[in-house]
């Protein structure tokens, strides 16, 4: 082969070799000896071409192709030039922001921008996520970013690998891949707290307890068969233990059998459950603790076999005697509010709010969903403030038949049942020494299956904020969630997928004929 001829070849070797290197580049992302040499050898041949060529090259710069081309190519490199320069000028400008979705979902909740603007010193986040979690720590890059945005350059963000860093995740106790810790402040004086999620509220949490740092602990009472908080099945209360953790408690479980009392940096005391009864001695802790301006969460199912004596049940009869609410030994019946196709009426909505802090605003909006309750008999003390938080429509009753209820699922009302509206969850507050209970006729509603559903993990957390006296802490507008439906009929879908199917290449069809037959005419 002459060597005119393999000239011929020279250009297409030059545009392969220059567009091999271009693409190793953007793969790996380093500028390393074989993108250099792919490069190098590109712009070689394109150069001995033209050495070689030069009436070629002469002839192709004169042409009309070229001059159209150019500008072609002039006014693409514009466009990207413009793009460029955008883009460089928002990136510098990461503050600016403009969020257009109907929900403001890209937009922190109204009490977390007003935390970020309250700041007066800088807060470091760090975000302590392994290589394995890179999905995840790109998501929580950009709600920190949001985050910042809001912040007047006062929250800093750095990203660590736990795997490569074990001293730094040590020194702040991390234990759990995909943890972000606030620091405000250095050396001993450091204020530090953590968040295990991205939502909402456990970075509005987070924010809060770094700024107005407040000691806040849960015990969760154990011996009586109470629901575990470190069952992660449908039954347990792992994601309830979660969710105070990460409203800022510090959450542990205590054997009242085995300390005798309860510990003295209690906040609140948990009662989830119970299968047995509470001995004298357990049962005098407990009031103790009260008395002394303690403060009680008491939740119990109604079950067959799970039921306690009547003369058994010490903690009921002390809860009537001294803050005059009780445990009604019945279930409740709500077919008004009742979920859809469920069996009659045991799994069921709250009609009523009170007026209390515990029910934000907007917690109605969600709406509350129980499971086979109990309802709560409550009355009248001196010196005690009761408000009913969450009750029944009038047309619910109380059944105390649930044997016949358990062996038919049949119930009407009887002259022994109560009649609705019923309470199925109070609150007390003794307003001489301040101890506080709240009591639910149920616990399936902050169960692992229930807690996330509507608006029960919100009455969950504000129910033992407040029981805490974290009344800061306690209402944190839940972001509007749009549900987006289209209802269309089996016709209307079938004119649909014919139109997605067959409109597109019916056009092709009808233009191609448009074309061939303007050309025949012509002729």
């Amino acid at each position: 082969m002459k060597l005119n001829q393999l000239t011929n070849y020279l250009p297409w070797l030059g545009g392969l070799l220059l567009l091999g290197g271009t693409a190793v580049y953007v793969v790996s992302g380093r500028w390393d000896n074989i993108v250099s040499l792919l490069l190098l050898g590109g712009g070689v041949a394109l150069l001995l071409f033209a050495l070689l060529r030069p009436d070629e090259i002469r002839r192709l710069v004169s042409g009309r192709q070229i001059r159209y081309g150019g500008n072609t190519f002039l006014a693409i490199l514009f466009f990207v030039a413009i793009a460029v320069l955008l883009y460089v000028i928002t990136y510098q400008n990461s503050q600016w922001r403009f969020d257009i979705t109907e929900a403001r979902e890209f937009t922190p909740l109204a009490e977390t921008r007003q935390l970020l603007e309250e700041l007066d010193e800088p807060v470091r986040v760090l975000g302590f996520y392994s290589f394995q979690r890179g999905a995840q720590r790109e998501m929580a890059r950009e709600r920190l970013e949001t985050l910042q945005a809001y912040s007047q350059g006062m929250l800093q963000v750095e990203f660590v690998d736990p795997d490569e860093n074990p001293v730094l995740a040590q020194r702040y106790g991390v234990s759990l891949d995909g943890t972000l810790v606030f620091v405000r402040g250095e050396g001993d004086t450091a204020v530090t707290t953590s968040a295990t999620t991205l939502t909402d509220r456990a970075l509005h949490t987070a924010l809060l307890r770094v700024i107005y740092p407040v000691e806040k602990t849960a015990y969760f009472l154990t011996g009586q068969g109470q629901r575990d908080i470190e069952d992660f099945s449908p039954d347990g209360l792992a994601r309830a233990r979660t969710l105070l953790e990460d409203s800022g408690f510090t959450v542990q479980t205590i054997n009242l059998f085995v300390t005798g009392q309860v510990p003295p940096d209690a906040d609140v005391i948990l009662l989830v459950d119970q299968f047995a009864p509470f001995s004298p001695d357990d049962l005098a802790a407990i009031s103790a603790y009260l008395d002394g301006g303690g403060a009680a969460f008491i939740a119990r199912d109604v079950a067959e076999g799970q039921r306690i004596a009547a003369e058994q049940d010490r903690l009921n009869e002390m809860l009537f005697e001294q803050w005059g609410v009780q445990f009604r030994d019945d279930v409740i019946i709500e077919q008004v509010m009742a979920q859809a196709g469920a069996g009659f009426g045991l799994t069921f909505i709250g009609a009523e709010y009170g007026a209390s802090p515990i029910i934000s605003p907007d917690l109605p909006r969600f709406g509350t969903i129980f499971e086979v309750a109990r309802s709560i008999d409550m009355r009248f003390r001196m010196g005690l403030q009761a408000i009913s938080l969450v009750s029944t429509s009038a047309e619910a009753w109380g059944e105390t038949d649930i044997q016949t209820l358990a062996t038919q699922d049949f119930a009407e009302p009887g002259p022994d049942d109560t009649d609705g509206p019923l309470h199925i969850g109070v609150s007390v507050r003794n307003e001489e020494t301040d101890g506080r209970i709240v009591v639910f006729g149920d616990t399936d509603f902050i169960s692992n299956g229930l807690i996330n559903q509507g608006g029960n993990s919100l009455l969950f957390s504000n129910a033992v904020n407040w029981l805490a006296g974290d009344e800061v802490a306690v209402e944190v507008t839940p972001r509007q969630t749009i549900d987006r439906q289209l209802i269309i009929s089996q016709a209307e879908l079938v004119w649909l997928q014919l139109i997605s199917i067959c409109l597109g290449p019916l056009l092709m069809l009808v233009a191609g004929f448009f074309v061939w037959y303007s050309r025949r005419q012509t002729v």
